[in-house]
């Protein structure tokens, strides 16, 4: 990854803004989103060079200024759980508490009370709690969805994606992003059960949907509500 520097005129004044240039291997395209932290990010095909991106982010300066314009820094996710102090699991809601801890990151669950308290001392320690969390009650979550499907996968890590809630590889792992812990149960069955029929079709062509619609009833409304749900939650860091 290179970095480079470019002067945008933003909200009226001019600004020094940090170009992070990526390259994809399985990119066919150029594409240009900002950063949690403000950046300009690039990402090329491997094929493309460094030239060609700086060409395109050119072209498109002035669509960039309007999201620099529009971008507000991300919320800690401590700060999250602050003001919305709940998750959801295993088809239900659970009531959250964060804690200090001296010791490495963890976390405490009562199953009967669906209460969970997450101990860490610092940020990055209540991100790495949270993420334990998750591999275990969305692992449980996405067997249980395979299961009424009749459909199988290797395996499901839990990552955060950026902008994509989840993701499925040829192989048959299952990534799903820690943000739909955010998500009430019927959206995240959706977002599962989306990934899944495409252990089945690896596109989103009119089979897809269609078999979709039936382990997962409702399918483009519920998608239209994960989309609706999406800027707020992109917004934790």
């Amino acid at each position: 990854m290179k970095n480079h520097i470019l002067s945008l005129n933003v909200n009226g004044r001019m600004r020094e803004i940090p170009v992070r240039i990526k390259s994809r291997a399985r990119a066919t395209s150029f594409r240009l989103w900002i950063d949690s932290d403000g950046a300009i990010a690039l990402s090329k095909p491997r094929s493309s060079s460094e030239s060609d991106a700086l060409k395109f982010l050119d072209k498109n300066s002035g669509w960039v200024s309007e999201q620099l314009s529009a971008w507000k820094p991300k919320l800690k996710l401590s700060e999250w759980l602050a003001e919305n102090p709940r998750l959801y699991a295993n088809g239900r809601e659970w009531s959250v508490w964060v804690g200090k801890s001296r010791t490495s990151p963890f976390y405490v669950a009562d199953e009967g009370k669906s209460e969970i308290a997450f101990m860490a001392d610092s940020e990055e320690g209540l991100y790495s709690a949270l993420l334990k969390f998750a591999s275990e009650k969305l692992s449980e979550d996405a067997r249980a969805a395979a299961a009424r499907a009749g459909l199988t996968f290797k395996k499901l890590t839990v990552r955060d994606q950026g902008s994509r809630w989840a993701s499925m590889s040829t192989s048959g792992t299952l990534s799903v992003n820690w943000r739909v812990l955010l998500l009430e149960p019927r959206l995240q069955n959706y977002i599962i059960c989306h990934e899944l029929a495409h252990t089945k079709f690896m596109d989103h062509s009119v089979s897809f949907w269609i078999f979709l619609n039936k382990i997962c009833p409702g399918a483009k409304k519920l998608d239209a509500g994960v989309t609706a749900m999406s800027e707020r939650l992109f917004s934790i860091a």
